[in-house]
């Protein structure tokens, strides 16, 4: 009897270490994916600026570049603005973002708004002072992340070895 109980306990503690692992690996990837917003942007101004690319283009090239789920967001870019539903690229951009709530954090889809008002604009000042701004903010954002990572850790990994001995003892 006493062996069913051991591997009853293994469970438990199994299942609070994967839940763990779980939240440690949500967290890691936000910030990598806060790094690849911050990325596109920077690929998005030196194309803008650079090249006069039809936007479906600089989306498209800018989705081959980055990883997922930026990637994704760019291509659905591409692809409504090769359809043109929308009358206006500041719809497209809303539309399309809003479509995306499962990828990005509500605060990153609050960083992306910002750029609506200058996509498909022809005042390339305004739209720099507007990228350099919103990778500023991602900067912000990132270094906060990493700073309380750290400490986040220290707090699942103490509550994992409590919950999970909570209730190892609670069912012995």
């Amino acid at each position: 009897m006493w062996w069913i109980k051991f591997v009853g306990s293994v469970f438990i503690f199994a299942g609070c270490v994967s839940v763990y692992v779980e939240k440690v690996r949500l967290f890691t990837q936000r910030i990598r994916m806060l790094r690849e917003m911050e990325r596109s942007l920077n690929i998005f101004q030196d194309m803008t600026q650079t090249y006069r690319l039809p936007l479906e283009m600089i989306f498209q090239k800018i989705s081959q570049q980055v990883d997922e789920p930026v990637a994704v967001f760019f291509r659905e870019l591409s692809q409504a603005f090769a359809e043109q539903k929308e009358k206006k690229s500041e719809d497209i951009w809303r539309k399309t973002l809003q479509g995306m709530k499962e990828a990005f954090d509500k605060n990153d889809q609050v960083l992306f708004l910002q750029m609506e008002a200058v996509i498909g604009g022809q005042n390339m000042d305004l739209q720099k002072q507007i990228v350099n701004n919103c990778c500023e903010q991602i900067r912000q954002r990132i270094n906060e992340l990493e700073a309380k990572r750290p400490e986040l850790e220290k707090v699942y990994r103490v509550l994992t070895f409590t919950v999970s001995g909570f209730l190892i003892l609670l069912f012995i």
